[in-house]
């Protein structure tokens, strides 16, 4: 979605993880080297252009079609890559 959004933005930005804002994480297991598929599901509940584009979300990420953690309120945002 980043890419798709700010996309002339990537010679000049790197994404990296919003730190400064809570976020919540619920864990119901964990990923083994037997496990064959992990996916991620994200609904963007919010998205912002400036002062630094970022991406807010909730999501589901599941191992093997069993859901294994919910995340709220999570995101990622570009900076200028020289920072």
């Amino acid at each position: 979605m980043a890419l798709e959004r700010w996309g002339h933005l990537k010679d000049s930005h790197r994404l990296l993880p919003i730190l400064s804002q809570a976020h919540r994480w619920i864990y119901r297991g964990q990923i083994l080297p037997q496990n064959k598929k992990i996916e991620v599901e994200a609904d963007v509940i919010r998205l912002d252009d400036a002062p630094h584009p970022q991406i807010i979300a909730n999501g589901l990420l599941k191992v093997d079609g069993i859901y294994i953690y919910q995340m709220e309120n999570f995101g990622f945002q570009l900076v200028p890559s020289n920072t």
